[in-house]
């Protein structure tokens, strides 16, 4: 292991970054014995990062990695924040799941969204 989702079940790793409102971004890099862009328990990487609003890269070398790191670098100090109310007066402390879809305006090059998949309501 050395990696957060290595170390620890996919539900934990998306349970402990939703509570920290965390963004992950993973880099697999090849090994001979490593499967791309898996757990241990068979779940797909990219299933657990990007519904917390990040992204999975697989490195090819040592230069690529260095490149997407790079890419990462700049996806980080490259985005917006969009804010959000919610009309549920509930203060349950759940888990509540949001979509977020985008109208662009004509002409405009296409735009990449990335977004987490909910947010914990208020605790009583």
């Amino acid at each position: 292991g050395g990696s957060i989702v290595g170390e620890h079940k996919p539900a934990e790793v998306r349970t402990l970054a939703r509570q920290l409102d965390a963004q992950i971004f993973s880099v697999d890099l090849p090994t001979e014995t490593d499967f791309h862009g898996g757990t241990p328990d068979g779940e797909a990487t990219v299933d657990i990062i990007e519904p917390l609003g990040g992204q999975n890269f697989v490195s090819a070398s040592a230069t690529d990695y260095l490149n997407i790191c790079r890419r990462i670098s700049v996806a980080v100090r490259n985005q917006y924040s969009i804010a959000y109310r919610s009309t549920n007066p509930v203060h349950d402390g759940k888990y509540r799941h949001i979509k977020l879809k985008l109208n662009p305006p004509k002409g405009v090059p296409a735009l990449f969204v990335q977004t987490r998949d909910g947010y914990y309501a208020p605790e009583p």
